[in-house]
């Protein structure tokens, strides 16, 4: 599995006037499949309800009603599944207006939005300010994953907005108005990749801080697909969607579905084939160094084909309709199947060839009889 990665560039809201509304613009380059992160800040302190917009969830901590401590704070996502459906913009909406408001958006791809959270974060510790720790919490798979993260807070004159310590890759500083002259609302959104159970203590320092906040969220990848400069390539999944996928340099090439698609097809450096399917449909193909070809199916489809160096053809089907042919080096042809070896169809022509002799079945028979001469 591979990390979600963000890209292309944020979209940004701030206003220094009292609204309800944060409205921020789609960012470029969004494709079917990604996944939309906005992160909205407000100061009320007596808000009873969140942001809302249809689409979109809210990720890490839970919405604090009327919380004078982390104001309102949040990240929402939403799933991209038509790109090309997606509004220009999105109004994030909430009951109670506010003296100012901040907000950004970004895009995440590579997340399997399916089933997205590894882990979201609960809380922050702020009795260090205007250091404030994102309390640590638990993720439910050490698979690379994408851990995003907010501080936010309110930063008051004569100070300035950027904080003077992060964590990982900053993706936006989004305060509510420039200078220093003024309280501004600020938001720091940024990312970093996790290969943990744990997602561990993170930290910013801000030069000062009121009403600060902190929330994160682990967003779970899509399976593994890549290649390398040897000319490997290889995919692989999660334990409940297990895929992989390789090929390397010597021509060798496997695949390995989960237990419940269980699919391998293999290709030696010697040029040995094997294909091998779950119980349910089990299927293999061989081929080894000296050139022998089998194929096998499950018990309930089983056939069997093999070409040996010397000229030998085998054909093995299941009980039911077995039959098994083979034509020797010196032009002996056997055939043992069951009672009754049902037909047609036949092919068209069978041509049985050993050494010079040649045995021609016309595909309009009902009943093949071979006689050993």
């Amino acid at each position: 599995m591979v990390a979600p990665e963000v890209v292309g560039t944020a979209t940004t809201f701030a206003s220094a006037t009292s609204g309800a509304t944060v409205v921020l613009d789609r960012p470029g380059g969004v494709q079917d499949g990604d996944m939309l992160v906005a992160v909205l800040r407000t100061p009320g302190s007596t808000s009873p309800t969140d942001f809302t917009l249809s689409g979109w969830t809210r990720r890490g901590y839970t919405f604090i009603p009327n919380d004078a401590a982390g104001r309102v704070t949040g990240i929402f996502t939403h799933p991209v599944t038509s790109a090309a459906s997606e509004p220009a913009s999105y109004t994030f909406t909430k009951s109670v207006a506010d003296a100012r408001r901040v907000g950004a958006m970004f895009i995440v791809r590579g997340v399997d939005l399916t089933d997205p959270v590894l882990g979201q974060s609960t809380g922050w510790n702020a009795s260090g300010s205007p250091t404030i720790v994102l309390n640590p919490f638990a993720v439910a798979s050490a698979d690379p994953a994408l851990f995003l993260y907010a501080w936010a807070t309110e930063i008051v004159s004569p100070n300035a907005t950027e904080p003077t310590a992060t964590p990982g890759t900053a993706i936006a500083l989004v305060p509510s108005s420039a200078g220093t002259g003024s309280i501004r609302t600020t938001v720091w959104v940024g990312s970093e990749v996790l290969a943990s159970t744990s997602s561990g203590s993170k930290s910013l320092t801000w030069s000062s801080a009121a009403a600060q906040a902190a929330t994160g969220v682990v967003l779970r990848g899509l399976n593994v697909v890549s290649r390398a400069g040897d000319g490997s390539v290889s995919v692989v999944g999660s334990a409940t969607r297990a895929l992989a996928v390789a090929v390397v340099a010597s021509g060798g090439v496997s695949v390995t579905g989960a237990a419940s698609a269980a699919v391998t097809v293999s290709r030696a450096a010697d040029g040995a084939v094997s294909v091998s399917g779950a119980a349910a449909v089990a299927v293999a193909v061989s081929r080894a160094a000296d050139g022998v070809v089998a194929v096998v199916g499950a018990a309930v489809a089983v056939v069997g084909v093999a070409v040996a160096a010397p000229g030998a053809v085998t054909v093995g089907a299941v009980a039911s309709v077995a039959l098994v042919v083979a034509v020797d080096a010196v032009g002996a042809v056997t055939v043992v199947g069951a009672a009754v070896v049902k037909g047609p169809p036949f092919p068209d022509v069978l041509t049985l060839a050993g050494g010079v002799d040649q045995y021609t079945l016309d595909g309009s028979v009902e009943v093949l009889t071979l006689e050993a001469r």
